[in-house]
């Protein structure tokens, strides 16, 4: 834990999480959103837990090779843990969240790497500009690959790692007020698999569940 950050205690509808503030902003790693045995559908996460969940490390990220953009980016999944128990959010919102009412705008973020890569809690997408902006933010990580997107007949349906965006939506509307987020006012957005992930959410399955889209680097 980096020495000016402090841990602090958040207490959400099911049980308390630790997350860490720093420079004024609140940030919550690696909660998880739903939950899915191999190649089946997922399902919204245990609504109660007993304890107190640390979310103040780097959250796992689905199993995946290295991406073929490494060479350029260099390994920006370095420090993070593989995990097919990868459904997780990270928030990041202002600190003053207790003292104000739940009217903050939401950006969900749906990050790229071709359906093959990648995870929300990666470095290179911390929010920080936007959260300092009075926007609380949430980054997904969904199923990838094999995991996320191989049809298999009477096995695994087709798209599931879409599934899981769609069930990290549901939560946010569940759940995002406690941040100081409005459930009303949420914009998902993302970049090239991101961004088509958007799409997708866009065809009727979503609906209700967000009010904006942001499509960034990808076919209409």
């Amino acid at each position: 834990m980096d020495s000016d950050s402090q841990r602090v205690e958040i207490q959400l509808p099911g049980g308390t999480v630790v997350g860490l503030c720093k420079n004024d902003l609140i940030h919550v790693r690696g909660l998880k959103y739903a939950e899915a045995k191999r190649f089946q559908t997922p399902k919204a996460a245990a609504e109660t837990w007993d304890g107190i969940v640390d979310c103040t490390k780097p959250a796992p990220i689905c199993p995946q090779t290295p991406s073929r953009l490494d060479f350029v980016t260099g390994d920006l999944n370095q420090g993070q843990t593989m995990d097919e128990d990868c459904l997780n959010v990270t928030i990041t919102a202002p600190a003053t969240l207790s003292e104000q009412k739940p009217s903050l705008p939401v950006m969900v973020w749906f990050h790229g790497g071709a359906f093959l890569s990648g995870g929300g809690d990666l470095d290179c997408y911390w929010p920080h500009d936007l959260a300092r902006r009075g926007i609380v933010t949430v980054n997904v990580t969904y199923r990838l690959g094999i995991f996320g997107f191989l049809p298999i007949d009477d096995v695994a349906p087709a798209n599931i790692g879409l599934l899981d965006q769609i069930e990290a939506l549901r939560w946010v509307q569940k759940n995002i007020s406690i941040f100081g987020g409005d459930p009303a006012r949420v914009t998902i957005a993302g970049q090239s698999a991101g961004a088509m992930s958007v799409v997708c959410m866009m065809t009727g399955q979503a609906d209700g569940l967000f009010q904006r889209a942001i499509l960034q680097s990808t076919r209409p």
